[in-house]
């Protein structure tokens, strides 16, 4: 994202992904399947912070159950020196 030529000069106060998926390559609970989202994950955090105005914040939808809370999100985050400030459930937003 960093390097597309829409994105490269610009910088945002709030930057969102809707439950990053990978696609479908096996079972969700597949260590091969949960290091293909992870990796997407982390390439999108890297490239995101880049993006980012000073005091932005990324948010990412994500589910928490199992398989899903293998990826690790905050671990992930942390590598690219992002920090969770606050976790919402869906059920804050009704309708």
């Amino acid at each position: 994202m960093k390097a597309h030529t829409e994105l490269k000069n610009r910088q945002f106060d709030r930057i969102v992904f809707n439950f990053p998926h990978a696609g479908f390559n096996g079972p969700e609970g597949n260590l091969y399947v949960i290091s293909l989202h992870k990796e997407l994950v982390s390439g999108f955090f890297r490239n995101a912070c880049h993006l980012l105005r000073r005091y932005g914040e990324i948010h990412v939808s994500h589910k928490t159950g199992y398989p899903y809370n293998r990826w690790d999100l905050e671990h992930l985050a942390s590598k690219s020196s992002l920090v969770l400030t606050e976790k919402v459930n869906k059920e804050d937003y009704p309708g």
